[in-house]
């Protein structure tokens, strides 16, 4: 399968960019990526990686960093991350890692 061309418009110069037809599997790498960098901001702050999600987690109405307002369709984050944690037992599971450092 051939890789799809997707135009680039960076400042005034307009770049082509390849995109492999496995490029949906190098995104959930670089999600993951973004994902653990928040627990290393955490650790750095002070707090847990829960916290630091509730405080920078989208919401209705935030602005992502491409200018988007969120205001058009429901935002469920915040919810969704509040049910993981409960059916995990997350915050009981953190303390057990955490006494094992």
């Amino acid at each position: 399968m051939k890789s799809q061309m997707f135009p680039l418009i960076f400042e005034e110069f307009i770049q082509t960019m390849f995109i492999p037809p496995h490029f949906a599997a190098l995104a959930l790498l670089s999600d993951f990526a973004q994902d653990h960098l928040m627990d290393e901001i955490a650790e750095i702050c002070g707090i847990s990686p829960y916290e630091i999600r509730q405080i920078n987690g989208y919401r209705q109405g935030s602005v992502t960093a491409s200018g988007q307002t969120l205001s058009e369709h429901k935002v469920s984050l915040m919810q969704v991350i509040d049910k993981a944690v409960v059916n995990a037992d997350y915050h009981k599971k953190r303390e057990q890692f955490n006494s094992k450092k």
